[in-house]
């Protein structure tokens, strides 16, 4: 029998590019990260294994292969701190006003296109909450990459933050049956892998195998973002596009698993000439 914690909403179709090794980008409409468990015995013993999970594709099976999905924040909701609509309320969270950040909204956003910017979501409404007694934590344990996250509610209250290092404060909190959807900041473009961290109890009721009431299960999963610069032709997330950046194409030319960040600048699955021509066409964007 499967217990699934962290739920996931049937939103939207998504926008997605498959590239080698089944890695594919995500960067529109709604995405649900969470982890399910399962009740086991054998041989008279009981255990829970945990299983993290994306959910991409609200029309196909939970991803469990976290480093095949990378969830992309496009450069266009990319925002400086003292620009409308967050003007004021940002200089609370960010000491230099005149640098970027990119901002994954909690709310819905329409693009151009009439599609969604991607928005991220943490859900338990698959949860039973008979089978859990308290809050379920959400922790951020760990962090790589060439910038900070900021992630926070309205009106601008703090939950996590890795600019002051990470402690066990850096957490939010849900109870079984909930959904909750906060506000994601990264501070630079680049690759990032950030590792998640959740934490509750079973039951001590019926509906939870008598060896198991009362345990506490923890499943940790390591997600992939990739933040977009607001130069096109960027490559190494310097937020410009120069000599650099044609260098990592040149270093990576032929690849055909490399990432955004290694020169695939249009995600199609290979470093090749069509790369170059987009850094070649954004030359002294930034500068």
């Amino acid at each position: 029998m499967q217990f699934r914690l962290m739920g996931a909403s049937l939103g939207a179709l998504l926008v997605a590019s498959a590239i080698a090794q089944a890695q594919t980008y995500v960067d529109q409409e709604h995405v649900d990260i969470g982890f399910d468990i399962t009740f086991e015995e054998n041989a008279g013993t009981w255990s829970v294994p945990a299983s993290p999970y994306i959910f991409p594709n609200p029309f196909g099976p939970l991803e469990r292969d976290l480093q095949a999905t990378i969830l992309v924040v496009n450069s266009t909701t990319a925002t400086f701190p003292n620009d409308p609509p967050f003007a004021g309320a940002y200089n609370s969270l960010f000491d230099d006003l005149s640098k970027p950040v990119y901002h994954l909204d909690q709310n819905e956003v329409i693009d151009g296109s009439g599609l969604s910017e991607l928005y991220l979501g943490v859900a338990l409404e698959e949860l039973n909450p008979s089978q859990w007694q308290g809050e379920v934590t959400l922790e951020l344990v760990g962090l790589d990459g060439p910038g900070d996250l900021v992630i926070f509610s309205y009106p601008f209250s703090f939950l996590i933050d890795s600019r002051d290092g990470l402690s066990t404060d850096d957490a939010l909190a849900l109870f079984a049956g909930s959904h909750r959807h906060t506000n994601w900041v990264y501070t630079a473009p680049g690759d990032y892998t950030v590792t998640l961290r959740w934490t509750g109890t079973l039951s001590t009721d019926g509906s939870v195998p008598a060896p198991l009431r009362g345990e506490q299960v923890q499943a940790t999963g390591a997600f992939r973002f990739h933040v977009e610069s607001i130069c096109a032709g960027d490559a190494n997330g310097d937020s410009r596009t120069d000599l650099s950046d044609i260098q990592v194409v040149l270093f990576n030319f032929g690849c055909t698993d490399c990432t955004r960040s290694q020169g695939d600048l249009n995600r199609d699955g290979a470093v090749d000439l069509s790369d170059l021509q987009a850094i070649l066409f954004d030359v002294g964007c930034g500068a």
